[in-house]
C-alpha cells in the first residue's frame, strides 16, 4: 500500500471522497490512496477541514489493508 499525493482534479476530487486505486508498479499490482502531505494541514486556511480530510484518507487506507 502506498499513500500518494494528489493534484487538483484527481480521482478523489472528482468523486468527492477518498478512493483506493490499483496500479502496476515494478510488475506488481499495488493499491494506492491519493492524499495530501500531512504537513499541508498546517498551511491550510481551514485546518480543521484539512485535518478531517486527511483522517478520512487514512481511514480508507487502514480499511484497505485490513
Amino acid at each position: 500500500m502506498m499513500l500518494v499525493g494528489e493534484q487538483p482534479g484527481d480521482q478523489e476530487d472528482l468523486q468527492g471522497r477518498p478512493t483506493v486505486l490499483e496500479e502496476e508498479i515494478h510488475g506488481r499490482r499495488e493499491r494506492l490512496v491519493p492524499t495530501v502531505h500531512p504537513s499541508s494541514v498546517l498551511w491550510a486556511e481551514d485546518r480543521e477541514a484539512a485535518y478531517r480530510g486527511l483522517v478520512a484518507d487514512l481511514e480508507v487506507a487502514a480499511r484497505a489493508l485490513a
